[in-house]
């Protein structure tokens, strides 16, 4: 008997085929970074190879998160059937869509069906809740993806709206940035409706702390990364009170134009005690308007105050 075999050296020169019925009826409603987990999952299966969730991801140059999102999706579709998932692989089967939308005979039986959770009421509310901030209904997409973030984020059903809630109140209407922070919130281990509300309640306050430090400068935009690390450090770090941070601020004003580089140099002589500003001083004698302006030639030695604002310019 001949045996014949096809002989490539590389994947490129094969083909995958892929169903119309899937480009006709499944692609055009689907997320195009779903379509790309499918295709490439397709492209695995036909060559027999196996490959885990996160080789996809690097492959695809997305999150291994976003692997999962996608096969739940295509789980909700009816396009895959997930046999068994962990953190580390999932191993599915590819449904037959021809074989599905024409030929119904040849559809699994629901009892073959991985068994889905029971939702109660409280899901049903979560996605009222949800309806009625986003202002209509939900797509199915967005609510697998929804259902992905409690299953598999563990986010309570009130985390969600909150989360929802909260990007709303501040113009983020779409739903892949609300994704995007599902992602942030995971990675930072906040899954409860008080831990996201503590830190909702502690960066609206630093927002509106370093909003104050910004005015204080003559500023009026955003701050940077670097000047917010700098803000978290004189407040949080040191325990530093607003007045403090000011009068660091008037003390550059008096030199210079205030930046951050010379508040901090300020700052730092005071936290480290190198220096220390009269409306510190417990001994400071004078009136209030003199403390509450120091004089740079009376705390500082010239020298020193050379020194302080001149260090690290040319670095």
């Amino acid at each position: 008997m001949n045996h014949f075999e096809f002989n490539a050296q590389s994947d490129d020169i094969r083909t995958t085929t892929v169903e119309n019925a899937f480009l006709t009826h499944y692609m055009p409603q689907a997320r195009g970074d779903y379509v790309k987990v499918y295709l490439y999952g397709l492209k695995c299966c036909t060559l027999g190879q196996s490959f885990s969730d996160d080789d996809i991801a690097a492959a695809l140059d997305l999150s291994v998160s976003d692997v999962k999102k996608a096969w739940k999706y295509w789980e909700g579709q009816d396009a895959v059937r997930i046999t068994s998932s962990s953190d580390d692989e999932t191993s599915l089967e590819f449904m037959s869509l021809a074989s599905k939308l024409y030929v119904p005979s040849m559809t699994p039986p629901p009892a073959e069906k991985p068994r889905q959770k029971s939702r109660g009421r409280k899901y049903v509310e979560m996605f009222r809740d949800l309806e009625a901030r986003m202002g209509r209904p939900m797509a199915h997409e967005e609510q697998q993806t929804v259902l992905f973030w409690t299953d598999e984020y563990k986010f309570s059903t009130q985390t969600v709206v909150l989360m929802v809630e909260d990007c709303i109140s501040r113009g983020k209407n779409s739903f892949n940035y609300w994704n995007t922070m599902a992602d942030v919130y995971h990675d930072m281990g906040i899954t409860t409706y008080d831990g996201l509300s503590d830190y909702i309640e502690k960066r609206d306050a630093d927002n509106r702390r370093n909003k104050e430090v910004l005015k204080e400068m003559g500023r009026y935009d955003l701050p940077t990364k670097p000047e917010r690390d700098l803000m978290d450090k004189w407040f949080d770090s040191w325990g530093m009170d607003m007045e403090t941070v000011k009068k660091a601020v008037a003390e550059t004003t008096n030199t210079r134009k205030a930046t951050f580089s010379y508040v901090d140099k300020v700052l730092t002589a005071w936290h480290e005690g190198k220096s220390t500003p009269s409306f510190l001083s417990s001994s400071s004698k004078g009136s209030s308007k003199d403390r509450s302006m120091p004089d740079l030639e009376a705390e500082y030695d010239p020298d020193l105050l050379d020194k302080l604002f001149n260090s690290g310019e040319d670095e």
